[in-house]
């Protein structure tokens, strides 16, 4: 997925979650999902504000495992978060420099 696709998709999820009075998101939830999605309004970098929510919608999961609204912002969240990740711990090698 392109960082335009991938960002709209991000973007549509968390309206989604925020757009509903109804889930019983904390305080704190609620804060970041909102800042979250101001940064990928921005153009923030998915990958990393993925990484930066998902323990907050970890902490969620458990009261909000049957809202299909939450699930798929979290699978997304979530893969979104593995990718950062990854390339932290597996960077991709620069061709340019010596591997050795």
């Amino acid at each position: 997925m392109r960082d335009r696709q991938k960002r709209a998709a991000c973007l549509a999820a968390l309206t989604a979650v925020i757009n509903r009075s109804d889930l019983p998101l904390t305080p704190a939830t609620q804060a970041h999902l909102q800042a979250t999605a101001q940064q990928l309004a921005n153009g923030g970098k998915v990958s990393a504000l993925a990484a930066d929510l998902f323990p907050y919608l970890l902490r969620e999961k458990a009261h909000l495992a049957d809202d299909p609204d939450f699930n798929a912002l979290f699978t997304l969240v979530q893969t979104q978060a593995s990718h950062w990740r990854r390339g932290l711990l597996y960077p991709v090698p620069d061709p340019h420099k010596s591997q050795f």
